[in-house]
């Protein structure tokens, strides 16, 4: 007998009027989920995976007035034609979610303690309260961290702060989970364990999960069925295991397609020249003040050496907190260093922050926060023109310039006028990338660049750095917590933990014959949110690694 859905979405369609206009966002959406099952949203941003979710509890953007059509039944109600009083008593209790940014989810003012209390059933005070939130941290996994229920979201890492967030959504002992891309922002190692999580407590309180990612190697994984959504239609809907193996649509086949494999084989721009290192570092060492005055400083960065020949690009692997960006911004001065030595085109940097400006030119960052890396207030031509403005450049050959380099990025030049906040991500962040080659630069820092874009545009950026690499002949330093990231564009890679250097050496050898455990289990989260690789299976238990988030004590 066919088990009855607890959660059944018919025809659903929302439209959004705003001052821009209107636009239907999600149009015929049709779904169903049963208890203990997870079904799973996927397609890039904009596709309308997270207003079909946000819509059904009426959780869709301040500002902008929602017309939803269509049936939800949950319960033998219908979510879309409850008043809001009663949504107050749905949320939380019966459906439950999970955001992808946590910082913003959480509380700053409230300990852990009185955000999950919070979330309890109305009656639960005193003891009782005290005896149940200390049994939701033993259940997400934060039991052994010393005094969690005294400290801040500020306190705790990303992937503490998450299981944080889950023990708050499990507080209303909800019968629907909605995690909306819970692990987008976090280390891989941390994401594999926050759905391993997730999956584990939907299995043991028979909950049902709606799973919104881009990611469908995390589908394939974690979900047992899935819908694809693209401009706000379903494009392709069945079990996991049939759409992944067989997708019917090109766009199913285009997802798939543009993740990062572990198995990929990088081709490096050129033959690099390892007799002449461009950027070297030696020894270099980098702490910072502990977190009040009779604390000891923490060392961030701890005696590592590494070397960048023209030409190669080299990759930088660990979770948060190995010290891997704190090396880059060492590198162009943003951090000082306490010890060791950095040398550029065998020159040594004695104080990085006061180099030259024409060697500056030739070294340069792009920076993971592609929003923040722009000003607010410039337009696209002003933000890619204004290091020709610093040289003096003419204004009648800079905009020949800008239009150049535009196009090399594969920008048209029609969105010259736009500002930051009308542009997409993976544009956005490639006109960070025009904008670091106004000044000819012999090599790119590219710290976490691509970690908050969708997969399609997560390829298009890495074949866009390929290219590049190709066609100036740059040498790349490329920081990243996704080894198939790495695998993709660099030839060597560096793995670090707790500021120091574990092993080093080609990505194929590393990767493939990894001499450290924490390497392995880097390697084990990878294939497990790949999901569908080919990459041989490290090692049995090397997930049990304890991860650098959770040996964070403050």
């Amino acid at each position: 007998m066919t088990q009855a859905p607890l959660l059944a979405v018919s025809d659903l369609r929302v439209t959004i009027t705003a001052n821009a206009g209107t636009a239907r966002v999600v149009d015929g959406v049709s779904f169903s989920i049963a208890e203990g099952r997870t079904l799973a949203l996927v397609g890039e941003s904009g596709s309308g995976k997270s207003m079909t979710a946000m819509s059904l509890l009426a959780l869709t953007p301040a500002g902008v007035q929602i017309e939803t059509m269509g049936t939800a039944m949950f319960g033998g109600r219908d979510l879309l034609t409850l008043s809001e009083a009663e949504l107050r008593q749905v949320r939380g209790r019966q459906i439950a979610v999970v955001f992808q940014d946590p910082a913003a989810a959480l509380d700053p003012l409230m300990t852990v303690f009185k955000q999950i209390r919070e979330s309890l059933p109305p009656g639960q005070r005193g003891d009782g309260a005290r005896r149940r939130v200390r049994e939701l941290l033993v259940e997400v996994g934060l039991d052994s961290i010393p005094h969690i229920e005294r400290r801040y979201p500020h306190e705790l890492s990303g992937g503490q702060q998450q299981r944080v967030a889950i023990a708050s959504a499990l507080a209303g002992n909800p019968s629907l989970l909605i995690a909306d891309e819970p692990t987008t922002a976090l280390d891989m190692t941390v994401q594999a364990q926050i759905l391993e999580l997730l999956s584990s407590l939907r299995k043991a309180r028979r909950m049902a999960m709606l799973l919104i990612t881009h990611d469908l190697g995390v589908v394939a994984a974690h979900a047992d069925d899935v819908v694809v959504l693209r401009k706000g239609v379903t494009v392709e809907a069945g079990p996991t295991a049939s759409v992944i193996a067989k997708p019917r649509d090109a766009y199913t086949q285009m997802l798939l397609d543009s993740r990062p494999r572990l198995d990929a084989v990088a081709n490096s721009g050129g033959k690099p020249d390892q007799a002449a290192p461009l950027l070297s570092i030696e020894d270099l060492t980098v702490s910072y003040p502990g977190h009040n005055a009779f604390a000891r400083r923490v060392t961030a960065v701890d005696g590592v050496s590494l070397s960048l020949p023209r030409g190669s690009a080299l990759g930088i692997v660990g979770e948060s907190g190995s010290g891997k960006s704190t090396i880059a911004k060492a590198i162009v001065g943003l951090t000082p260093i306490e010890g060791g030595s950095i040398s550029f085109d065998g020159k040594r940097l004695v104080n990085p922050g006061s180099m030259p400006a024409a060697m500056r030119a030739r070294l340069q960052y792009i920076f993971q926060d592609s929003y923040g890396a722009l000003n607010p207030r410039m337009t696209v031509e002003k933000a890619i023109g204004e290091p020709f403005a610093i040289t003096g450049m003419p204004h009648r050959q800079r905009r020949d310039a800008i239009v150049a380099l535009l196009n090399e990025v594969g920008l048209s030049d029609t969105l010259l006028g736009r500002l930051p906040r009308e542009l997409s991500g993976g544009q956005r962040q490639r006109v960070n990338i025009a904008r670091a080659l106004a000044l000819s630069p012999e090599v790119l820092i590219c710290d976490e660049i691509v970690s908050a874009l969708d997969v399609s545009i997560q390829a298009q950026v890495i074949k866009l750095l390929k290219e590049l690499q190709r066609s100036r002949s740059l040498s790349l330093l490329f920081i990243s917590h996704d080894l198939g990231v790495i695998a993709e564009i660099c030839d060597r890679v560096m793995v670090m933990r707790a500021g120091k250097v574990l092993e080093e050496g080609p990505v194929r050898t590393v990767f493939d014959t990894p001499t450290q455990p924490y390497t392995r289990g880097l390697l084990a989260a990878a294939e497990a949110l790949e999901g569908v690789g080919s990459h041989p299976r490290p090692s049995a238990g090397v997930l049990a690694i304890q991860p650098a988030e959770a040996l964070l004590t403050h």
